[in-house]
């Protein structure tokens, strides 16, 4: 399944967004979940425009490197793939062995 970019960085946010700094939540908060532009992000946080970019990549490396290591989101849609493949009956089953997978 190949997910838009901005769609990735969503569900990453909503898996490992947890595991960021309290200024990195906000900022992607605001970014991807009200989808503020960075100049009225920058104000609202008292930051430059450039600071509100600077911790949306950084931010979004994290949460790739988290990604990288744990595999929560591929290990997601391999479940929503088994879902659309198989149905519900089958799913059950089959996502045990999804998360058996390393």
């Amino acid at each position: 399944m190949i997910l838009d970019k901005s769609v990735r960085l969503c569900l990453l946010n909503d898996f490992y967004g947890a595991l960021l700094t309290k200024n990195q939540q906000d900022v992607l908060d605001s970014y991807l979940n009200f989808n503020l532009p960075l100049v009225e992000i920058s104000q609202s946080l008292n930051i430059t425009r450039q600071a509100v970019l600077d911790t949306i990549k950084k931010a979004s490396n994290k949460l790739e490197e988290f990604e990288k290591k744990l595999g929560m989101l591929k290990k997601y849609l391999m479940q929503m793939e088994l879902v659309e493949k198989n149905g519900k009956s089958i799913f059950a089953e089959k996502m045990l062995n999804v998360w058996k997978q390393e």
